[in-house]
């Protein structure tokens, strides 16, 4: 009687301590919200099949359901060392009897045994004799009961086919956060009401008209956050039915106890769970009374988005009555991946003071990571190289300029190549009128629209990274068969476009952009007669397939029609018959299918359709992806990369203007050792990039000539060519068009303008311009290739002549295309 009332005492004491614990404490264990059975079965998975039943709700599957699936798939093959694949109970041929991964609530009996034993909301997983079953109490529950297998089971160091799991592992009676209620006849501004939010004070770049007379300038453009917030609440509209009082949107300005953070908003939450993904993932997390989706860049931001709304699908409810529940679990989190090849296995930078900013799709399988902080410098930079060459990385490329340094890695190895720079941005604070302060929005103590020292890696495969060849990294040996030329080819009334031929000492031609063609166009016919007229000139006998034209490399300054078509219809054309050799096409555009493409930025340049360029020239030729700092030689020819689309992060692009690779020209000459022509080629570069070259290049911009930008009209600013102090101008517009916008008339017009009469009136280095075209050309008309020779003595500015006709050009106020200030 004593033994028994002491054991009651004991009880007694134990439920004060916390009893409830105590009654499953012989059989179970607690893991968090988890109940485990302290039975652990050794499941040999090596002749298991992964299936899936029928969605628990109202709709089929959605895409991200199934999507996770085949993640789970994936992490059980890496697991395990077996191959797995995803199967829906009706595609696989399995019985019964197999051995089976049972997810969802499927048609064979252990599902149904699972599926009784739920206690209200929540998930199960069981062990049985020849299944493991893993439940919830809807598609949003089995979710989560796969990511906590996942977490618990799948985190082998070594793959591993037997796996220790739980005889039982349950989670009953989950609370949930409910996102809308329409039984619940609220105000907008009611607390019980989630709000969706974007971090305020996007850094949207203005317009490249704004503040110019043009009507461009009343365009509006949107970072992603700010389209996807809006895109959100319009479709949970739909898939709801609620109206706006139930999906209000608002920047994170504005403090709400229930939010659903779009990006990277300033709260605490939305930088927490970044901490939890790699750079190709993608987060939803309920997290308290907020919601989180976000990623490290647009591309899987875009992915984040479309997930979330296929979760809004699975947790709307609609009742008999008509009234609307949306709910999603507490606790909830999933985790998704882009399906693209981009390398993220090398060693990362590291320290305090350094950390991710975000990652960027650079397209051709390449991923960019854009790091920021207060110890990014030159010294952690180094460090950090370091790191790479001690894990089995060489340099195969480096430059130094202005205290930024340009590196390029490869690892044989691994078959990595990563592009690593350092901009320190030395020159931002030479001219006081910019205001570089374009956004507000702060990450840690440092704004990086302010152009704060950051890190730029660019990864990809070797394959994918287009780097140029080991024999192009020196200056080569060649012979000498002409001296260098610059020809421009006219630009038609009305027409816009971009299309210069280098000739170099070899025989060989550089074409940058080559013009557009527009319907009927001969542009590219045109492009032809002149190279084959540089070709006779040269071995003094039209070019034939024994001795055809050799492009050296083409340059596309960027993706837009009237800078590229016309190599696209020369290529067909002329590409199949020998009568011209190709070496490289030298570009870097963006990814088309990125969420830059909302803005029509890539037009249709992917990597599918350089390949299909490649195949139209008879013997191929080599894409070289290029990227700032980087420099490298053909014959007499210097070319180094000052800009290129991938320097705006994290600036959002919203025009395919935003996005030039802007090459710097040395020409050396072999009758004149040590006497050099620079040029630099802007192609249509604007504002943006313009303040990014003169932020970190400073004066070392300095060059004899220069292609105005964009065709003299909403390009790069004053301060630019301020820098670049040329001697002589590349106009590519008509003479007609050039003297327009040069107009004194127009003094206090809008910047574009100014620009254009600083160049011809104020500017004291300035001492020629070239127009493409003679004034009021139209289509078909009779028009000047001007043609200027490079001298061993310098360019022999008064003997330019018109390369089809070999008259000399007079300087007549641009009605022969060219003027002598």
């Amino acid at each position: 009687m004593k033994f028994t009332r002491i054991i009651s005492l004991l009880l007694a004491l134990l439920m004060l301590m916390g009893g409830v614990v105590t009654l499953v404490s012989c059989s179970e264990i607690e893991d968090g919200l988890v109940s485990l059975s302290r039975k652990v079965k050794d499941v040999d998975v090596s002749d298991y099949t992964l299936v899936y039943g029928d969605s628990q709700g109202e709709n089929d599957y959605t895409n991200t359901f199934n999507t996770q699936m085949e993640r789970f798939a994936g992490k059980l093959s890496d697991a395990t060392g077996e191959k797995f694949s995803a199967y829906t109970i009706k595609r696989t041929k399995s019985t019964a009897a197999d051995k089976e991964i049972l997810v969802g609530r499927t048609t064979r009996t252990e599902s149904e045994n699972a599926y009784a034993k739920l206690q209200g909301e929540g998930f199960i997983i069981e062990v049985t004799e020849n299944k493991i079953v893993i439940l919830g109490s809807s598609n949003l529950y089995t979710l989560m009961a796969v990511s906590y297998f996942a977490e618990r089971y799948l985190q082998n160091e070594t793959p591993n086919k037997v796996l220790s799991v739980n005889e039982s592992a349950k989670s009953f009676n989950r609370e949930s956060v409910t996102l809308a209620d329409s039984s619940k006849n609220m105000p907008a501004d009611a607390q019980d009401v989630y709000t969706y939010m974007h971090r305020d004070k996007i850094a949207t770049l203005p317009n490249a008209y704004a503040a110019t007379d043009s009507s461009s300038a009343n365009s509006t453009y949107k970072e992603y956050e700010q389209i996807a917030v809006d895109a959100i609440c319009e479709r949970v509209k739909e898939i709801t039915g609620l109206g706006s009082k139930y999906i209000p949107a608002k920047t994170d300005k504005t403090n709400k106890d229930k939010e659903v953070l779009i990006g990277k908003t300033d709260r605490a939450e939305s930088k927490s769970a970044l901490g939890e993904i790699a750079g190709d993932e993608y987060i939803i997390k309920v997290t308290g009374t907020r919601v989180v989706v976000n990623s490290w860049s647009e591309a899987t931001l875009k992915l984040a988005v479309s997930a979330y709304l296929d979760l809004m699908t699975e947790a709307t409810e609609k009742g008999a009555d008509g009234k609307v529940l949306v709910r999603i679990p507490q606790g909830f989190t999933l985790i998704g991946e882009s399906k693209t090849e981009w390398v993220l296995d090398f060693p990362m930078p590291d320290g305090d003071g350094i950390y991710l900013y975000n990652t960027m799709d650079a397209n051709d399988n390449a991923l960019q990571f854009l790091y920021t902080g207060e110890n990014v410098n030159a010294t952690s930079y180094r460090a950090y190289c370091d790191t790479l060459k001690a894990a089995g990385y060489t340099v195969y490329m480096q430059n130094e300029v202005e205290g930024s340094i340009f590196s390029t890695f490869v690892n044989k190895e691994e078959k990595i190549a990563l592009y690593v720079a350092y901009n320190a941005y030395a020159h931002k604070g030479d001219y006081a009128e910019y205001n570089w302060a374009l956004s507000k929005t702060k990450t840690g103590d440092k704004d990086v629209y302010k152009y704060d020292p950051c890190f730029r890696i660019v990864s990809a495969t070797l394959t994918d990274a287009c780097l140029p060849p080991e024999a192009t990294l020196q200056p080569q040996d060649y012979q000498k068969r002409t001296d260098s030329k610059v020809t421009t080819m006219p630009i038609y009334s009305k027409a816009v476009g971009l299309s210069y031929v280098v000739t170099l000492e070899d025989g060989s031609f550089i074409i940058f952009d080559g013009g557009g063609v527009n319907e009927n166009g001969t542009e590219h016919d045109n492009l032809w007669s002149v190279l084959a007229t540089l070709h006779e000139e040269i071995y003094g006998t039209a070019p034939t397939a024994q001795n055809p034209v050799h492009i050296a490399a083409w340059v596309l300054t960027h993706a837009h029609w009237d800078h590229y078509y016309a190599f696209r219809q020369l290529a067909k054309k002329y590409g199949s018959t020998g009568m011209f050799k190709m070496d490289y096409m030298i570009a870097n555009v963006p990814a088309i299918d990125s969420a830059y493409t909302l803005r029509s930025i890539a037009d249709d340049m992917t990597p599918e359709l350089m390949k299909s360029l490649q195949a139209l020239v008879k013997g191929s030729f080599q894409y070289i992806k290029v990227h700032t700092g980087q420099k490298f030689y053909i014959a007499n020819l210097e070319i180094e990369v000052i800009t290129t689309w991938e320097d705006l992060n994290p600036l959002v692009p919203n025009n395919t203007n935003d996005t030039n690779t802007v090459l710097r020209f040395t020409l050396s000459n072999q009758d004149a050792p040590g006497k050099k022509i620079t040029q630099m080629w802007t192609g249509d570069a604007n504002r943006w990039q313009s303040r990014f070259m003169c932020a970190t290049f400073g004066d070392y911009l300095k060059s004899d000539m220069v292609s105005i930008a964009h065709h003299g009209n909403a390009g790069c600013e004053v301060e630019f060519y301020a820098m670049v102090s040329p001697t002589v101008v590349w106009w590519p517009h008509n003479a007609g068009s050039a003297l327009n916008y040069m107009n004194t008339n127009k003094k206090n017009s809008d910047w574009r303008h100014q620009v254009d009469q600083y160049l011809c009136d104020d500017m004291a280095s300035v001492k020629y311009i070239y127009t493409s075209g003679i004034k009021g050309g139209a289509a078909g008309s009779k028009e000047h290739f001007t043609t200027l020779v490079l001298t061993a003595n310098g360019p022999d500015y008064d003997n330019i002549y018109d390369l089809l006709t070999g008259k000399k050009l007079s300087y007549d106020g641009f009605g022969s295309s060219c003027v002598k200030k």
